[in-house]
């Protein structure tokens, strides 16, 4: 039976969602160990030298067959230059999980060439619009592959006795909630949200809205556009952003904070509409609104990124985007009708169905043949990166039209 290396990090993550994805990529994995004999390999953010020798010599003792790599962080060329270093006639096939930070890790890949250059290396994407993305910068695409970011059913699922219980707790039992969750960050535009929640609001007097906001605020700012924030500056513009909204409405505005996983489970039951008006830089997937998903929530979606996938399925609508010399602009227009359609059938949702329609898309338990398909095939040997990694990386793009720029690069994303 072949051996199966599995490298990540055991090591808490700042990043909440790589925590989940992470785990929830090691159970679909689970799902193999009647065909292969899986190893697992701590492999710690803050490794020293020493460490990436000592797992190095482990990883050569144990000879697995395949080395798979499902953490975020972009360790891969590091352990292998180690290994080959170390023990020329072990060469085992390679496979990278490759997140959404690819682009801002942009120098760290750029560095990796040499050691990934002629190994046998897939590369396996949670959505199309990343995976092409990233094939604007190699010289090859018969490497590359999607395998969506699995989401636990165990841990997000519709309750109708738990959508009751929670509303009843939040006090609002007859209010139409619509919820976000994840960083309240510049390129997660929620100060956008939140006045658009508030313009809707005056346009419909008579109906009872709540919006509910779970996460923490980021200051990362937007760095490809070389806007950088201060230590609490986006928590200062979200707080000027309410000061600009009429108490009546700003009441119904509510920041809950860092929810743990149980907590977002409610939050999502109670909710009749997942929003986010998000274009962040790093958004290859959207793990959050597919949590809201699996509770049966309907969402209402930008057309960006990893978004877009969702967009071909049901109860996920999305907002397009469009690109001039100003930059990104979100087409808000069809928010106000996304959100009419939601309000009128909040209560006619067969959210149990929608539920278990996406625990047939996204849970590992049934998306693991897919994985085990990707696995099976030899892997191609990688010919290297093209000419636009290196000018990404040393910020050509950027110096002289940073719109122009992001068109070039992003264009998968919209």
């Amino acid at each position: 039976m072949q051996k199966i290396g599995l490298v990540y990090s055991k090591l808490i993550s700042d990043w909440k969602s790589v925590e989940s994805i992470t785990r929830n990529l090691r159970q679909s994995y689970e799902h193999l160990s009647h065909t292969y004999i899986l190893i697992d390999y701590n492999f710690p953010y803050n490794a020293e030298t020493m460490d990436v020798l000592l797992l190095a010599d482990k990883i050569i003792s144990d000879r697995p067959d395949k080395l798979i790599f499902i953490d975020h962080y972009p360790v891969a060329g590091i352990l292998i230059k180690s290994l080959f270093m170390r023990k020329y006639d072990y060469s085992p096939e390679i496979y990278v999980h490759i997140y959404g930070n690819f682009t801002y890790c942009a120098s760290d890949w750029y560095h990796m060439e040499s050691v990934f250059l002629k190994r046998d290396i897939s590369f396996i994407f949670a959505s199309e619009t990343e995976m092409k993305l990233f094939m604007n910068f190699t010289l090859q695409k018969d490497n590359c592959f999607v395998y969506p970011f699995p989401v636990c059913k165990n841990s997000f699922y519709f309750d109708k006795e738990i959508r009751k219980s929670y509303r009843e707790e939040l006090e609002c039992t007859d209010e139409f909630i619509i919820v976000y969750s994840g960083r309240l960050s510049l390129q997660k535009n929620v100060s956008l949200m939140a006045t658009k929640f508030k313009e809707y609001s005056e346009k419909n007097p008579k109906k009872k809205l709540k919006l509910f906001l779970a996460g923490f605020c980021d200051d990362i700012g937007s760095p490809f556009h070389y806007i950088y924030q201060r230590l609490g500056h986006q928590h200062f513009l979200w707080e000027k952003t309410l000061s600009q909204i009429p108490e009546n409405i700003r009441s119904n505005i509510v920041w809950l904070g860092n929810l743990k996983q149980h907590e977002l489970l409610k939050l999502y039951n109670a909710a009749d509409c997942y929003l986010s008006f998000s274009l962040h830089h790093d958004e290859d997937y959207g793990m959050a609104p597919r949590e809201a998903l699996f509770c049966g929530t309907p969402c209402i979606l930008t057309s960006w990124g990893g978004f877009a996938d969702l967009g071909k399925l049901d109860n996920c609508h999305l907002m397009d985007i469009t690109f001039d010399n100003e930059g990104m602009k979100i087409d808000s227009s069809k928010f106000d009708n996304y959100l009419d359609k939601l309000y009128k059938k909040k209560d006619s949702i067969d959210r149990d169905k929608v539920s278990q329609k996406y625990f047939n898309l996204f849970s590992p338990e049934e998306t693991f043949l897919k994985l085990y398909q990707i696995i099976q095939q030899q892997p191609k040997r990688f010919m290297g990166f093209n000419y636009q990694l290196e000018n990404f990386f040393r910020d050509k793009f950027l110096s002289t039209n940073c719109n122009s720029f992001y068109k070039k690069i992003y264009n998968e994303y919209i």
